[in-house]
């Protein structure tokens, strides 16, 4: 019975809300490839479709997205695990973008990723 429920929630699709001004947007977790705080906005890049704007903070996204295959790499930016196509030794590939990863960051989001990759399996 536990691994039946397990597997529906797995399969049930998840969508973050967010603010854009007074509009409420609501976008599939799954198609969101990264998420980055750009001037006084945060921009949801999604994959093979138009960036939604975001009026929420970074912070506040990443507290929403707590307990999803997220990670931030870097002072101003969030990465989908499910999406990151290569990693460098400073930077990572996501969906084609070269996005940079922090020195401060880059062993727990190595480690971070490695233990969501081997779930994975």
């Amino acid at each position: 019975m536990d691994r039946v429920l397990g597997k529906i929630e797995r399969d049930t699709p998840r969508f973050l809300m967010t603010k854009h001004g007074r509009e409420e947007i609501c976008c599939p977790i799954w198609q969101v490839t990264y998420i980055e705080a750009l001037r006084k906005q945060t921009i949801l890049h999604r994959k093979e479709q138009e960036s939604i704007s975001s009026s929420e903070t970074l912070a506040a996204l990443e507290e929403k997205l707590d307990g999803e295959p997220f990670f931030r790499c870097h002072k101003s930016i969030l990465v989908n695990l499910n999406h990151i196509q290569n990693i460098g030794t400073t930077d990572v590939i996501v969906d084609g973008q070269l996005l940079p990863v922090s020195k401060y960051r880059k062993k727990e989001f190595m480690q971070t990723l490695a233990n969501y990759r081997g779930r994975m399996l």
